[in-house]
C-alpha cells in the first residue's frame, strides 16, 4: 500500500514514476541477455515476464481490488497504457521473440506463452492496431513458430480480443499490397517468413466466415509471402553457387544457404505443429474454396445443382472450359482459364518453397475430387498430342519462359510423377486409377515430343551459355524430363505404349 501511495502524492509522484520505468527497462536487459541454460535463468526469466505482465495489469493489482472506483480503474488504465509506450519504446516485442524462442529451443514454451502474448497484444491493443505497431508485431511476434497455434489452443482471453477487433483483416489488408509486403519483409529471412506464413494460415483458419469475406485479399498475401520466400531461395541459391557458402538444412524449407537468423527447429514437435498449420492451405475446405472463388460470371449458364454439389465444385469451373476447343489466345486471354492457372501457379510455388512437404501436398492434392482428371482433360481440349502444338507456340513466344499455363503443365506433371511412384502395378495397370493407360501412353507421347523440341529451341536461342546449364536453370524442362524418364522406366518394367512409341519422327 505504501508503494503505491507514492503514485498518488504530487511529491514524489515524478520520482516513483521513473523508478519503475528504469525497473522495467533493467526487466528488459534480463529477459534480452538470459539464456535459460539453468534452473536459476529460468526462474529469472519467468520472474522479469511476470513482472512485466503485472506491472501494465493494475487490474490484477491486490491493493486496488477492494477499493476500485470507475475513477480510479480510469487514472490506473492510463499509468498502464503510458508503461506499455514506455515499454514498445525500448524494443518489447523485439526482446519477447528473442525470449520465446530461446525458451522453445529448451521446451519451455508452455511456461512463458501467457505472458508474451499478453504483453504482445496489449501493446498492439492500445495502440489501436497502428500501421508501425503491426508492422513490428509482424516483424517480431509472428515469425515465433506456431505463436497463433499455441495462443489459441490455450485459449487465450487478450487473443481471442484481436481476434473480435479484427487482427486478421488488419493483417491481410496490410500483406495484400505487394509493395507493403515487401518493405515490411525486407528484412525478414527466409526460415522467418515461413513461420510468418503458417502463422497467417492458423490465424486464416480460426474463423472461416472472417476467411470467406476477406478470401481474395488473403489469396494475395499467400502469393505476396511466397514470392518473396521465392525471391530469396533463388537468390540464396545464385548466390551460393558463385561463393563457397555453409548452407542449413531446414526440415520444411531443406537447404538454406547463408546466414540466418531464423530459429531453427531442433524441436520435432514444433515441426510437427508448424506442418499442421500448413496442411489447411492443401485442404479440401481450401482447395474448394480457391476453385469458388473464380469469377462465376466466366461460367455462363451453367446448372445450379452442379454448383451446389462440394465434391464438384473443381469440375463445374472447368466445365465451361470443355464445351468449346481451347485456343493459342484463349489460353492467354481467357479470364477462366488465368484463374484456373493462377491456382495452379500457388500450389507450384508451394511445392517449390515448402520442399520437404512437396510429397504430403502431392498427396493431397492427388486426393481432391476431379482434379487430375480436370487438369488431363483441360490439355487434351488445348489441341492434338495435349495442345503440342498450341504449348510450344507460347513457350516460343515467352522467352523468359514463363507463362501460367506451364504452371498448370507442371503441376500436372508433378502430380503424375507421384502416382507413377506410388500406384503398384495393379493400381496402374488393372484398376487404372486416376488415368486410364491409354492416356498415360498419350501424355508419355507428349513429353517425349515436347521436351525435344524444347531442347532444340533452347539449342537455336542460347548464343553466350551452354544450353546444358541453361536447362538445368529451367523448371519446366526438369519437371517435365524427370517425369518422361519415370514413365519410360515404368514402361521398361511394364509396358504400356506400343512399339516404337518413344521414338521422334
Amino acid at each position: 500500500y505504501s508503494h503505491l501511495a507514492a503514485f498518488f502524492n504530487k511529491e514524489v509522484n515524478a520520482q516513483w514514476m521513473k523508478l519503475n520505468q528504469d525497473f522495467m527497462i533493467v526487466m528488459l536487459k534480463v529477459l534480452e541477455t538470459t539464456e535459460p541454460t539453468t534452473n536459476d535463468d529460468i526462474k529469472l526469466i519467468i520472474n522479469s515476464l511476470n513482472y512485466l505482465y503485472l506491472i501494465t495489469d493494475c487490474q490484477s493489482w491486490k491493493a486496488l481490488q477492494k477499493n476500485m472506483n470507475e475513477l480510479l480503474l480510469k487514472t490506473m488504465l492510463a499509468l498502464n497504457r503510458s508503461y506499455l509506450i514506455h515499454l514498445g519504446q525500448h524494443n518489447l516485442l523485439k526482446i519477447l521473440k528473442t525470449s520465446m524462442i530461446r525458451c522453445m529451443h529448451r521446451r519451455l514454451e508452455s511456461s512463458v506463452i501467457h505472458n508474451i502474448a499478453t504483453l504482445a497484444f496489449k501493446l498492439l491493443l492500445n495502440s489501436d492496431f497502428n500501421r508501425t505497431h503491426l508492422i513490428l508485431f509482424s516483424q517480431t511476434i509472428l515469425v515465433i513458430p506456431t505463436f497463433i497455434t499455441m495462443c489459441h489452443e490455450s485459449s487465450h482471453k487478450l487473443f481471442q480480443m484481436v481476434c473480435q477487433k479484427d487482427l486478421f483483416n488488419h493483417l491481410i489488408c496490410m500483406y495484400s499490397i505487394k509493395e507493403s509486403f515487401a518493405s515490411l519483409s525486407e528484412n525478414i529471412d527466409i526460415i522467418e517468413l515461413c513461420y510468418m506464413l503458417g502463422n497467417i494460415v492458423a490465424l486464416a483458419s480460426i474463423d472461416l466466415s472472417q476467411l470467406e469475406a476477406m478470401k481474395q485479399p488473403f489469396i494475395h498475401c499467400l502469393f505476396n509471402i511466397l514470392d518473396v520466400c521465392r525471391q530469396r531461395q533463388t537468390t540464396d541459391e545464385q548466390s551460393g553457387k558463385q561463393t563457397k557458402v555453409t548452407s542449413v538444412w531446414h526440415p520444411i524449407i531443406g537447404h538454406v544457404r547463408g546466414k540466418t537468423s531464423g530459429f531453427t527447429v531442433s524441436n520435432q514437435e514444433i515441426v510437427q505443429r508448424v506442418i499442421i498449420q500448413y496442411k489447411f492451405l492443401w485442404s479440401k475446405l481450401f482447395v474448394n474454396m480457391l476453385f469458388e472463388s473464380i469469377p462465376t460470371t466466366s461460367l455462363g449458364n451453367q446448372s445450379s445443382s452442379t454448383a451446389k454439389k462440394e465434391t464438384n465444385i473443381i469440375r463445374a469451373k472447368f466445365e465451361k472450359l470443355f464445351h468449346s476447343k481451347t485456343t493459342t489466345d484463349k489460353l492467354t486471354s481467357d479470364e477462366l482459364t488465368q484463374s484456373i492457372c493462377r491456382i495452379t501457379t500457388f500450389y507450384q510455388k508451394l511445392i517449390q518453397i515448402l520442399t520437404e512437404l512437396r510429397l504430403q501436398i502431392l498427396c493431397a492434392l492427388s486426393l481432391q475430387d476431379s482434379l487430375i482428371s480436370s487438369l488431363w482433360q483441360f490439355l487434351n481440349n488445348i489441341g492434338s498430342t495435349c495442345g503440342l502444338k498450341e504449348l510450344l507456340k507460347i513457350y516460343e513466344m515467352n522467352k523468359e519462359n514463363y507463362h501460367p499455363i506451364f504452371d498448370l503443365l507442371q503441376l500436372f506433371c508433378n502430380l503424375c510423377s507421384y502416382l507413377a511412384t506410388v500406384l503398384d502395378e495393379e493400381e496402374m495397370y488393372k484398376e487404372q486409377k486416376y488415368l486410364t493407360l491409354e492416356s498415360w501412353s498419350q501424355f508419355s507421347l507428349f513429353l517425349n515430343q515436347f521436351v525435344y523440341r524444347l531442347i532444340r529451341i533452347e539449342f537455336e536461342r542460347t548464343i553466350t551459355t551452354s544450353v546444358k546449364l541453361k536447362l538445368e536453370n529451367n523448371q519446366l524442362y526438369k519437371t517435365l524430363h524427370q517425369l518422361l524418364i519415370l514413365l519410360h522406366e515404368r514402361n521398361s518394367r511394364k509396358s504400356f505404349t506400343p512399339d516404337s512409341h518413344w521414338l521422334i519422327r
